[in-house]
């Protein structure tokens, strides 16, 4: 998506649409990055260790995008963006030294299996929403979610989302009457004091959840060690 945006700004700057370019950045930090991938990677950040492989690609990805954005952005804004490559550690005295993104080749149907992505989470994100005004749930983090798929290529999307809802309960039926149908009620499982997901009662132990019990481990480990 991040190669898809930053065709797009340099094609409405190409044509002197600089609202449209600013348009498309605003569009990109408030859809995608916002409202999705850092709703997404929060569990992450927060609940997995430091050392955690997970932990250090969302880090990752966070970085490419911070970036390219602060490129992008420079020529808008450039005394803000300064001010935010300084903050990043920038080797260079300004982020007006830096040389700007290149156009990329865009995957298409990874694209558009994004933007399905993106349909599909804002039906279950609805479903969720109707039965939080009816008082069943609390959060996104108490739904046991059932999922209808019939198509293969929405059946591997919709397999995504227990995990973008933080949802730890979710079945997929083989041939539903519909195409795809979305189901919502409250998880009868045990809620984690650390991450505050709900699993099995077989998998709670000490009141956390077998990653959380992981993590604390290895820093009663690292504490131990200092």
């Amino acid at each position: 998506r991040l190669k898809d945006v930053t065709n797009k700004y340099f094609e409405c700057f190409d044509n002197y649409d600089f609202s449209g370019a600013v348009s498309e950045m605003l569009n990109f930090m408030s859809v995608d990055l916002s409202s999705f991938y850092l709703d997404l990677s929060k569990d992450i950040l927060y609940c997995e260790t430091f050392e955690s492989l997970r932990r250090k690609q969302v880090q990752n990805v966070l970085y490419k995008v911070l970036d390219t954005v602060v490129r992008l952005l420079t020529p808008v804004i450039p005394h803000t963006m300064d001010e935010l490559y300084e903050a990043m550690g920038g080797a260079k005295l300004s982020s007006q030294l830096l040389s700007m993104p290149t156009v990329n080749e865009v995957n298409e149907e990874l694209l558009k299996e994004y933007k399905l992505l993106l349909t599909l989470r804002s039906d279950v994100l609805k479903a969720i929403e109707v039965k939080r005004s009816e008082g069943l749930i609390k959060s996104s983090q108490e739904v046991a979610l059932s999922l209808e798929v019939s198509d293969p290529a929405t059946k591997k999307v919709f397999d995504k989302l227990s995990n973008l809802e933080q949802t730890r309960e979710t079945n997929l039926s083989v041939e539903p009457l519909e195409v795809s149908k979305v189901v919502v009620e409250a998880s009868a499982g045990v809620k984690c004091e650390r991450c505050w997901n709900k699993f099995d009662a077989s998998l709670i132990s000490d009141n956390l959840c077998p990653r959380c019990k992981a993590a604390m481990e290895f820093y009663k480990g690292k504490i131990n060690e200092e």
